[in-house]
């Protein structure tokens, strides 16, 4: 499940599970990586509908009784899952990433508005609590580029940085969640409408894919707090 772009594909990078007993004593062995061609080794797939990202697609997909080249594999038992680590760490920084881009069109056309919509003969952009409002927007929107930037920086240097990966993508999906939702609370009523060509709605709509996408927020905290303490967390 949760495929991007798995309406679309033609070609795609499978993790498989070929050692149960081994996975099941440690999930790092008995995994492969494929080379998946749908010429080869056709598979049925469905649209998984979101009530964000409506400019992509999400596939749900099905490789029952998929035979696959030998040729085509692509990591063997003792790396496919080391691989899949590192394809998802950069994942969480691409989804941080994207939360960066809807702060940043949220807060420029929350800026732009507030400078064109007059209240008592004034535009808003005028008002304490908007100013106060917009300069919140602007804080958590640099925050979290500054975080993305020293996540991507650290994993091009190949580092270990997977506190660093889980603080951008758990922080910044609260922050996409705060400044999209100001956005609203700035733009009124035309916020929340489809009409006039406001897209404040569909930023707010996109940002919820930070609290899921490539982990939730709250699997993100724990694996920071692993780090910090040693200590696992108790269930």
């Amino acid at each position: 499940m949760w495929q991007t772009n798995g309406m679309l594909a033609d070609v795609g990078i499978l993790t498989a599970v070929t050692d149960p007993e081994a996975y099941a004593a440690d999930p790092r062995k008995g995994v492969i990586s494929l080379i998946m061609d749908s010429k080869e080794s056709p598979w049925k797939v469905r649209d998984i509908p979101f009530v964000g990202l409506r400019s992509g697609n999400t596939g749900f997909m099905e490789f029952e009784d998929c035979r696959v080249p030998a040729a085509n594999l692509l990591y063997g038992a003792d790396k496919g899952y080391a691989q899949n680590l590192v394809a998802r760490s950069w994942f969480r920084v691409n989804i941080a990433a994207i939360g960066v881009g809807l702060m940043q069109a949220a807060l420029d056309d929350s800026i732009a508005w507030a400078k064109r919509r007059e209240a008592f003969r004034n535009p808003i952009g005028g008002f304490q609590l908007v100013q106060s409002m917009l300069a919140d927007m602007a804080t958590d929107t640099e925050i979290t580029r500054l975080l993305v930037y020293r996540a991507a920086s650290l994993m091009d240097k190949g580092g270990r940085c997977d506190v660093e990966q889980c603080m951008v993508s758990s922080f910044g999906a609260d922050a996409a969640a705060r400044v999209t939702q100001t956005a609203m609370h700035i733009h009124g009523a035309r916020g929340f409408t489809t009409d006039e060509g406001f897209r404040t709605e569909r930023y707010w709509r996109d940002a919820a894919l930070g609290y899921a996408g490539e982990g939730t927020t709250q699997i993100m905290k724990l694996v920071i707090g692993r780090r910090l303490t040693g200590i696992q967390a108790f269930v």
